[in-house]
């Protein structure tokens, strides 16, 4: 029990005890005094849940039973509303507090006597809450020239480093493949392809094909490329990534329903609507408009 008492008295058996022996031991001091803090409150309100439930604050005594209680009574009352009253926590936030209590019976499994905690871990049998899948948007302006920013420098993260290729020219690991790495997110900046449609291209496919021709084009097309319920169509290459590159051609051709279908390879409203969903900022223009 590395960093505890020698003579521990294996009937020591509280939660709050064991909860400030991992806080001094294992997060203050190597986690910033900001995560620190909401640590100890996440933890603490968990003791607090479990004094109040059970009467008594026994470390032995919490169950899953007890960390599944305390999970679903956040997500339903963890929070108070403004009126003073309780209020549902986000499921992000809930995860969080479970996490946190996740690390410190891990902890204490790790330097506790040994049957002080005769079940186990109470929180390896508790799922974190579902969380809603996140809402594709178009990209922003500045994180389309971000990303295009790491892209223009990818050899350099693929390079070999350590003390042993100092000075040495500069040579990238064995499996690496920056070049095509970058020709994969300008592809998807340019063109609007969906993952599937783009491994299945072939150089064929590219519209001019020599290295030479492609350079001095003007223009760049992909033929027959294949999407969804066996289409096929003739994609050009623009700069732009695919939700960006939807709403900059919605916008683009006054949200003309037959060029969306032909350039997106979508003739469903939904995957339409999805598609064409503009940027956060551009969005709340919107609403400052009105």
């Amino acid at each position: 029990m590395v960093g505890l008492p020698e003579h521990l008295d294996p009937a020591d058996d509280s939660l709050p005890v064991w909860t400030e022996r991992y806080l001094e031991l294992a997060v203050r001091g190597v986690r910033s005094a900001e995560v620190t803090a909401k640590i100890s409150r996440h933890l603490q309100r968990f003791a607090a849940w479990i004094t109040d439930g059970l009467g008594h604050d026994r470390l032995s005594a919490v169950t899953p039973r007890e960390v599944s209680a305390w999970r679903d009574h956040l997500a339903a009352a963890g929070n108070i509303g403004r009126d003073g009253t309780p209020a549902p926590m986000a499921p992000t936030t809930v995860n969080n507090h479970l996490a946190h209590v996740s690390a410190l019976f891990t902890w204490i499994t790790a330097h506790a006597p040994a049957g002080l905690l005769r079940h186990g871990d109470p929180t390896k049998k508790v799922a974190p809450l579902p969380l809603p899948a996140p809402q594709p948007r178009a990209l922003a302006a500045a994180q389309i020239r971000t990303v295009k920013n790491i892209v223009d420098r990818i050899e350099t993260f693929h390079e070999l480093k350590g003390r042993r290729h100092r000075g040495a020219v500069a040579r990238a690991h064995v499996h690496a493949r920056p070049l095509r790495d970058r020709a994969i997110i300008y592809l998807l900046f340019g063109t609007g392809l969906r993952r599937a449609e783009l491994v299945g291209l072939d150089l064929d496919q590219l519209e001019p094909a020599e290295v030479d021709r492609l350079r001095q084009a003007k223009k760049a097309r992909l033929t027959g490329v294949r999407g969804k319920g066996r289409t096929s169509r003739t994609i050009f290459v623009g700069r732009d990534a695919r939700h960006t590159f939807a709403f900059q051609l919605s916008q683009a051709s006054g949200h003309d329903r037959a060029e969306l279908e032909r350039r997106l390879g979508h003739a469903n409203d939904r995957y339409l609507r999805l598609y064409t969903n503009p940027p956060d900022d551009i969005a709340a223009g919107y609403i400052e408009d009105l």
